[in-house]
């Protein structure tokens, strides 16, 4: 799998230089494919890649542009796709890895158990909203989507939707800069039980285990999984720890009404200790989903809580979240017009060691609707709005059209406009209740984002297919997080920036993918500093030959400014922006497939070494450096 960090000890080095060169040896001096493919049995395909080259081509279906299914030729936002099997050929060891070899996303690694994402710029944790499902993975008190906390497994990902600008017409005040959708795998895609181990530098050992099986009307699956890691710097006080432990259980169960409807119960939950940046102990998150669903209506219903103590348990947190929201969807003459309703439930209890307590209790209620206006075979005009009242701030609402033409049916080029906002977090707005001495402010007003996008969808060519994209972004009230001062809606700024990107199907046994990245904003605070790299860019191929498979991959982040404490917000502003140096890593996987259900794998993160920061190393926190981690994978299917 796809790691970082360093190896540990001085003795393992001359063995974890061995496992390199045998890598490198083996990706670029392996069997050639014309002698693997002399070895092919007689029935195998002559194209080695299970899809064909029309099927690596075709148009996918994506659901969380408008919370339906539909042709990402025809949704109004820009939809990225990681698919399963993109995931096993990266060799990534959590989900941020995975995300690294899109365009527009920037990964920030303080340490192997804490992540920052963020979708053009504001790779925070707060201003992306990830979803399990359809359903939050976020977290009220701080605003922050722990990604290492959310209970599935890589194997169990079915695939994982992008939609990149304000998603807030269905999703609401947490999708800022974009939402990400994880959605799993059901029990009849499981369809049998899937063991994967894997192990290797720092200590790490992550292993899963799934299972499932339909039987007449009912369908169930379980899951498991664990993961272990050592920090790769030492402790910088009391309260940190050597190493980071998470695991996690899961199970569903599906009754099907015939072919067209289904009633959905699915529960998770993760126990992790020595997480979140390093201070967090005895941290249980808990999802519980009950789901009905209809061609044109659906309803779900979803519960989530997290405990922690922090610092040493100087200080416990208790989050609970209770959701409501249901769907209908019409489909008339040449429109179809979706209506929800949304209704969630906040009950927030922190306590410190002597005794004080606070609790919070949130209201949030939404109307939102879109109609998508089919005008002729080649153009979609789609125009929809949300109203939001939420208990803290008041009123607000937001608002997405666009402006679709089709060529083709693989072709699309759009025009977005979209608004939305970031809900300030219970810390900012209450400071916890005096229990940590933040300057907070009750007063706070929600951040406001306007953006302007054109995007291009489609083939090139037979083999190629592009994705593009140029936007420019407004935002309006940004809060300040400087925790030394009562915090305000004191900044405004604008951005705009470039994405291009290509999928591309060399031969039968060779496909690969080139994107580049550039950004820039300018803050009414911090001027024209680099908060984000204006520069990124990814490339990579993955090849099959008889019964061995290969991939290498290369990231460029360009430098830039971190401005908070191991890229959170909820740790308050640094003194002064620290410089973060540009970075370069390789990436790369051998596979071994001696049976279709039986697969051996080497990979390593950052090849050659080069140890770099992902956030900044200074403050209360500070970011652990990132090295080289090479990792050896069994997975086997029966």
């Amino acid at each position: 799998m796809v790691i970082r960090g360093k190896i540990m000890v001085m003795r393992k080095n001359s063995l974890s230089k061995t496992l390199v060169l045998m890598l490198i040896g083996l990706i670029v001096f392996g069997p050639a494919p014309r002698s693997f493919a002399q070895q092919q049995d007689a029935n195998e395909p002559e194209d080695l890649f299970e899809m064909s080259l029309e099927e690596l081509m075709e148009v996918p279906v994506v659901f969380a542009s408008s919370k339906r299914l539909q042709p990402i030729t025809e949704a109004a936002s820009s939809v990225e796709i990681i698919t399963a099997e993109d995931i096993k050929q990266s060799g990534a060891i959590n989900i941020a890895d995975v995300l690294r070899d899109v365009a527009g996303i920037q990964v920030k690694e303080p340490s192997v158990s804490s992540h920052a994402i963020g979708v053009r710029g504001f790779a925070d944790a707060q201003h992306v909203l990830i979803t399990l499902d359809g359903s939050s993975a976020y977290l009220h008190h701080v605003n922050h989507t722990y990604l290492n906390l959310i209970p599935v497994s890589l194997e169990e990902i079915e695939r994982i939707e992008i939609v990149k600008g304000p998603g807030g017409v269905f999703y609401g005040g947490s999708a800022f800069s974009g939402v990400i959708n994880i959605v799993t795998k059901t029990p009849k895609q499981l369809d049998g039980t899937q063991v994967t181990t894997v192990g290797g530098s720092q200590d790490t050992l992550r292993s899963s285990f799934l299972h499932g099986r339909s039987l007449k009307n009912w369908d169930y699956s379980v899951a498991a999984g664990y993961f272990k890691s050592d920090y790769t710097s030492p402790p910088r006080d009391y309260f940190m720890h050597e190493d980071t432990r998470t695991n996690y259980g899961a199970g569903r169960v599906v009754y099907n009404f015939g072919d067209k409807s289904s009633i959905t119960a699915d529960f998770r939950q993760r126990y992790s200790d020595d997480a979140i940046s390093r201070h967090c102990t005895n941290v249980r998150n808990t999802y519980f989903t009950l789901r009905y669903d209809e061609p044109d209506f659906w309803v779900r219903c979803f519960y989530n809580k997290q405990f922690k103590n922090a610092v040493n348990r100087l200080l416990s947190v208790d989050d609970t979240n209770y959701e409501l929201e249901v769907m209908r969807i019409f489909k008339w003459g040449k429109n179809i017009t979706s209506i929800g309703g949304f209704a969630k439930k906040v009950d927030f209890i922190v306590k410190n060691n002597t005794g004080d307590k606070h609790q919070s209790d949130i209201e949030d209620y939404a109307i939102k609707a879109e109609n998508e206006y089919h005008a002729t075979d080649h153009f979609i005009f789609t125009l929809g709005g949300r109203a939001e009242y939420f208990s803290e701030v008041d009123l607000v609402g937001l608002g997405r059209g666009s402006i679709i033409y089709k060529p083709t049916e693989d072709q699309r080029l759009a025009a977005t406009i979209a608004s939305g906002y970031y809900l300030p977090s219970l810390a900012q707005l209450y400071g916890w209740g005096g229990i940590l001495p933040f300057q907070f402010n009750p007063s706070l007003n929600e951040e406001k984002i306007t953006s302007y996008e054109l995007s291009y969808y489609g083939p090139l060519t037979k083999k190629i297919k592009l994705k593009s994209a140029i936007f420019y972004n407004e935002y309006r009230g940004l809060i300040s997080n400087d925790f030394s001062a009562a915090l305000t809606n004191s900044a405004d700024a604008h951005q705009y920036g470039l994405e291009l990107g290509f999928n591309y199907v060399l031969t039968n046994w060779l496909t690969g993918f080139a994107n580049y990245t550039y950004q820039n904003i300018d803050r009414s605070d911090l001027g024209s500093l680099e908060v984000d790299p204006k520069n990124m860019v990814n490339f990579g191929f993955h090849a099959k030959s008889g019964k061995w498979l290969s991939g290498l991959t290369f990231h460029y982040v360009d430098k830039f400014y971190e401005i908070y404490d191991a890229a959170n917000p909820a740790l308050g502003r640094l003194s002064a922006a620290q410089k973060v140096d540009p970075y370069i890593t390789v990436d790369a996987r051998i596979a071994y497939k001696p049976k279709d259900n039986l697969e051996f794998a080497l990979t390593a993160f950052n090849l050659f070494n080069d140890r770099h920061y992902e956030s900044n190393p200074v403050g209360w926190i500070g970011a652990d450096k990132v090295d080289r981690r090479i990792m050896a994978s069994v997975t086997y299917r029966f």
